[in-house]
């Protein structure tokens, strides 16, 4: 297990305040002492795990919108790829949500222009779907950002609750269900 791996675990499992460096060090089977050579403090720990939770999911935006050309296949990508991510490192997507509200200032700093970084993303996604037609250009990306995030949100609360008799259909719905609610009505 890598020292990442560990420290989210133990964020994830025990929360900010329940996890220390011991419990870190003793899932790895090493020294505190030697973790230290990895993190200079939890506080470090707990900003690399969220700058990890963060940035997965916005290669895996980056990547959907490089590779597929129109709007519903961006978004089924991204959500694809989410599902992915919490099946695989639901740690890191677990601290991110709910343990950055304990960075200290100066990483939550930190951890906001990458946020930002990603609010452009998306940003971007909205505007290429506005420009496709497939966005009702009276909703605001601010809006549609938001409604993103819960479905991303949604999607990972139901893997973590579990389990889901079919989580792939769960996804594919939800992206169906975000694109149409973002879609040019009729008698507009």
């Amino acid at each position: 297990m890598q020292v990442i791996d560990a420290a989210a675990h133990v964020f994830s499992r025990f929360g900010y305040h329940g996890a220390g460096m011991r419990a870190i060090a003793e899932m790895l089977g090493i020294k505190v002492a030697s973790l230290y050579t990895y993190f200079r403090s939890k506080d470090e720990a707990l900003e690399v795990v969220c700058r990890a939770g963060l940035e997965q999911p916005m290669t895996s935006l980056r990547l959907a919108c490089e590779q597929e050309t129109r709007f519903e296949e961006r978004v089924h990508r991204f959500l694809a790829a989410h599902h992915k991510l919490i099946v695989q490192k639901s740690d890191y997507v677990s601290v991110y949500m709910n343990e950055r509200r304990y960075l200290t200032p100066e990483a939550t700093v930190r951890i906001n222009a990458a946020a930002r970084e990603m609010r452009c993303n998306f940003d971007r996604l909205f505007d290429d779907a506005r420009a496709e037609g497939k966005m009702d250009t009276a909703i605001p990306s601010r809006m549609a950002r938001l409604m993103l995030i819960g479905v991303l949100r949604n999607i990972t609360q139901f893997f973590l609750e579990g389990p889901v008799a079919d989580i792939d259909k769960l996804v594919w719905q939800s992206g169906e269900h975000f694109v149409r609610g973002l879609a040019p009505r009729p008698d507009a």
